[in-house]
């Protein structure tokens, strides 16, 4: 390790992506919250990107695959909180290496161009100041050696995910959002932090898809079980 990186280190020293503590240079998660942090275990489902024992694909898919990186739960939900709402963008770094494995897992045939992230609208970015999707796509694509392009936008306000039911979020972001570059036969990786019913996602792709891509998988942080 040089100087530089040793002051760098004391100046700015690396903090678990989950709780925040501080952990050794190259780390991204302290041991007490690696126990603590649930991963998604294979047999995964290949749709949905949960353990087989978890899966709940009862609708088709806009997207042909799926993956994530841990279960929605504990120090992960801890993790995510603060990355979204408490303004710790430095964590998307963490999670990003945190999730390459899973995101291998669905892009290790070559088939896939480009990564782009699920956007927030345009009040939704002015309220939170960045998009954590974003964030986390953008250092993902580097772990991949892929270019990342901002491909989608979210003209108008809806309500939170979070506070909708399962059937309601589907309804919720039917409409929401729009294609802003061109994507005819791309193969697309689409990202976002969690996944709960798959609305979100399936939304952006199916938008993706007739704009004419070519195909879209996603990879998250994190899916509900």
């Amino acid at each position: 390790m040089s100087l530089l990186e040793r002051v760098a280190g004391v100046l700015f020293p690396a903090r678990c992506v989950f709780c925040g503590a501080v952990v050794p240079v190259g780390m991204s998660v302290c041991p007490n919250c690696a126990e603590k942090a649930p991963r998604v275990e294979e047999p995964v489902c290949p749709a949905c990107g949960r353990g087989k024992a978890f899966c709940a694909c009862r609708r088709k898919f806009a997207f042909s695959a799926c993956a994530a990186a841990y279960y929605y739960e504990d120090a992960v939900k801890q993790g995510i909180a603060r990355l979204k709402f408490h303004g710790h963008q430095n964590a998307a770094a963490g999670f990003a290496a945190l999730a390459l494995p899973a995101a291998l897992r669905i892009t290790a045939d070559g088939a896939v161009d480009l990564i782009t992230a699920v956007p927030l609208s345009r009040n939704g970015m002015r309220k939170r100041g960045y998009n954590q999707s974003a964030l986390f796509a953008r250092a993902l694509a580097g772990h991949l050696g892929l270019p990342y392009a901002e491909t989608l936008q979210k003209p108008f306000d809806t309500k939170p995910q979070h506070t909708c039911g399962g059937t309601e979020r589907w309804g919720n972001v039917f409409g929401a959002f729009a294609v802003r570059s061109d994507v005819r036969s791309k193969r697309i990786l689409l990202a976002d932090d969690i996944l709960t019913t798959g609305a979100t996602l399936h939304e952006c792709a199916r938008i993706l898809m007739l704009a004419g891509a070519a195909d879209v998988r996603c990879i998250t942080v994190a899916c509900v079980r």
